[in-house]
């Protein structure tokens, strides 16, 4: 904005010449409006810090919540494989050892069937 534009008091405005060297100046006095604002603004700091203050706590408490929560989750889990691990050994044991009887069993099956195959042919071949 160009000084010339400017106009700031109502006894600049009335001298056509002092247009052009206006400028802002400011009044040296302090009234209850300063002081109040002031004080406002010192209050809204103060205000505004504590609750930056306790926003930061609480979500210190909600961390470590958080944490506790995930070791506990992360314990219960491990407990919870090592079950399963376990049962997937005991039913692969299990499994071991009837695959094993169902060979037995097959054996024995191809063996009396081998001795009717071999019956059959002497009985033919005399």
């Amino acid at each position: 904005m160009r000084p010339e534009k400017l106009i700031l008091d109502d006894k600049y405005s009335e001298q056509p010449e002092a247009k052009a060297n206006a400028k802002i100046r400011f009044d040296g006095t302090i009234n209850t409006g300063h002081i109040f604002t002031i004080v406002a603004i010192i209050m809204c700091s103060i205000g505004a810090w504590y609750d930056v203050k306790t926003t930061v706590a609480s979500q210190k408490v909600s961390i470590e919540h958080d944490e506790t929560q995930i070791e506990k989750d992360n314990k219960e889990s491990m407990e919870r494989d090592a079950a399963i691990q376990l049962l997937i050994a005991s039913n692969q044991k299990d499994n071991h050892q009837e695959i094993a009887g169902l060979r037995t069993e097959m054996n024995q099956w191809f063996m009396r069937l081998d001795e009717k195959l071999d019956k059959k042919a002497d009985k033919k071949g005399m």
